[in-house]
This record gives C-alpha cells, sequence and structure tokens, in this order.
C-alpha cells in the first residue's frame, strides 16, 4: 500500500519540466486534495493514470462544452474533472486533443469575414462643406449697438 508522500511524488515527476498551466495548476490541486483525502493516494498510482492523458481528458470534457472553438470552463470544474479522472479505473480518454488553454484573452474569429463598411457616395458640394472650418465670431459681433 502506497502512501501520500509517494502519490506527491509521482505527481510532481510527471510534473516535472511542464509548462503548461493547466498541468501545473491540476497538480497543485491533486495535492492538496491529497492531503484531504489519503485513500486517493491508491487512485494516483495506478500505473496506467498519467497527467499527459488527464490533461487530454480535460481538454476533451471542455470541448463537449464549447460553442465553436471557444469554451469557458470555471476552475472548480476543471479540477473536478482532473479528480474524476483519476477516480475512475476504466475511464477512456479519446486520442490526443489538440488544444490551448488560455486564460483572459479573447481570440478573434477569423472565419467571418468582417463586414465592409459601405459608404454613401457623397457629393462635391457636401465634401467641400464639411472640409471648411466654421467661421469664427469675434466677441464684439454679440455687444448691441
Amino acid at each position: 500500500m502506497a502512501d501520500t508522500a509517494s502519490a506527491i511524488a509521482k505527481l510532481k515527476k510527471q510534473s516535472e519540466g511542464s509548462k503548461d498551466p493547466l498541468t501545473l495548476a491540476c497538480v497543485n490541486h491533486l495535492i492538496a486534495f491529497l492531503e484531504q483525502e489519503p485513500s486517493f493516494v491508491e487512485k494516483i498510482m495506478n500505473e496506467k493514470k498519467t497527467l499527459k492523458e488527464m490533461r487530454n481528458y480535460i481538454y476533451s470534457e471542455a470541448r463537449k462544452l464549447a460553442s465553436g472553438n471557444c469554451a469557458a470552463v470555471e476552475d472548480t470544474t476543471v479540477f473536478g474533472w482532473a479528480v474524476h479522472y483519476f477516480d475512475e479505473v476504466d475511464l477512456k480518454v479519446s486520442g490526443a486533443v489538440a488544444a490551448k488553454a488560455t486564460t483572459g484573452k479573447v481570440a478573434k474569429n477569423k472565419s467571418k469575414p468582417e463586414p465592409a463598411a459601405v459608404e454613401k457616395p457623397v457629393k462635391k458640394a457636401e465634401k467641400k462643406a464639411r472640409k471648411q472650418k466654421p467661421e469664427m465670431l469675434n466677441i464684439f459681433d454679440f455687444l448691441e449697438d
């Protein structure tokens, strides 16, 4: 039977050198979860469970919630998926998911072109009138005789 320290060591070893913010946040959450639920150690120590596959599972679940290419998922939901991944013994994760986790920035949808602004033809006289500066008033124009 494994102990909490060995489960934490496994998580840290698998996340070593990772720059993926999702993986690192999930590892921190799983470590905190392990400290509260020591019975979860056996689930983490399962040889078939990896952080890479956990990340793919999270991306596949987020994709189910996506509208187009965009999905916004609360942290608690994502951490719940991380725990669920390790909790389920026979959880099938669909193949590698090409996804990018981002925070705070929204990318423009490039598939729909922006409608071009349509300008009405303007007569030359109107253009000339627009370019002229308004007549300046003199303070003496306001004085009454």
